[in-house]
């Protein structure tokens, strides 16, 4: 099974523009809000919003980054209900659309989703960002070469979207396609050389190829950029085992299970360290 790093983009802005006096206090709270949310502060920026809200009940910004911070919380019914809200202010809002599509896909609602990307796509057919999170979306039914057909056309929009490169990635490593898949990590971590997931992605594909040493060295990257992300010590653990390294890969699965994996992998590492232990 290939164990993989998925991503997915909100789209998030600050607003200007030559507001009335109390238009201007709505604008104030809600960059305010704004830089909460940056900050990871989600009840205050969610204050900041509503005061927005209250002051001008036609700002539909305001909705939509509400229903961000509430999606950071996993509030995903509340952060649907003010993309709504921030729809029926603005029908041609196009990431509000795109940020809804987040949210429905995050709670499983796939055919929502794609529509909501559609309509993204209709409004602004240039929005990158649309094609992307489309793209996760057949990519987490299957349909790899329209995931592909999605992120190839985010990246002839932009050129530079590394995370688009990422889950392209991702839809080739799963048509067994390691080579292409290599050569779209190694294009998102040109972009981006932070970019833990495609370092663990790319291990996955070097792993597949039975290059378990360049595997390893991606999972030690991945874990550099992302320490607490039990996957890639699983994964690594697992490298390790292919090489004879049973005592490393002992400490990379204790790690694994120490962070939290999925249930299973979990039971799959808990074998595995029954096994090494014998």
């Amino acid at each position: 099974m290939k164990t993989q790093f998925a991503f997915l983009l909100l789209c998030i802005s600050l607003v200007s523009c030559n507001p009335s006096q109390v238009e201007q206090e709505a604008v104030a709270h809600h960059n305010r809000g704004i830089e909460y949310l940056y900050n990871g502060d989600l009840e205050q920026a969610i204050s900041e919003f509503d005061q927005a809200i209250e002051i001008d009940p036609q700002h539909a910004e305001a909705y939509n980054i509400r229903g961000i911070a509430y999606f950071d919380k996993g509030e995903y019914d509340k952060a649907i209900a003010d993309y709504d809200h921030a729809i029926e202010i603005d029908p041609k809002f196009a990431d509000a659309y795109d940020n809804r599509g987040i949210a429905y896909f995050k709670t499983g609602d796939l055919d929502r989703a794609i529509a909501d990307y559609d309509r993204a796509i209709e409004i602004d057919p240039q929005f990158a960002m649309a094609y992307g999170n489309r793209g996760n979306v057949y990519l987490n039914m299957d349909d790899y070469d329209k995931a592909i057909a999605d992120y190839d056309r985010a990246i002839k929009i932009d050129p530079q979207f590394a995370m688009a490169y990422g889950s392209r990635g991702n839809a080739y490593l799963n048509k067994d396609d390691y080579d292409k898949a290599i050569a779209d990590y190694d294009r998102a971590i040109k972009i981006d050389p932070q970019f833990a997931m495609a370092y663990g992605n790319r291990g996955i594909a070097h792993f597949s190829k039975g290059e378990y040493d360049q595997a390893i060295a991606d999972y030690d990257k991945s874990i550099t950029y992302n320490p607490s992300g039990a996957s890639a010590y699983w994964l690594r653990g697992e490298s390790l085992l292919e090489i004879g390294e049973r005592q490393r890969a002992m400490s990379d699965l204790e790690k694994a299970l120490e962070l939290g994996l999925p249930a299973e992998l979990h039971e799959r590492a808990v074998e595995l360290l029954d096994g090494l232990s014998q």
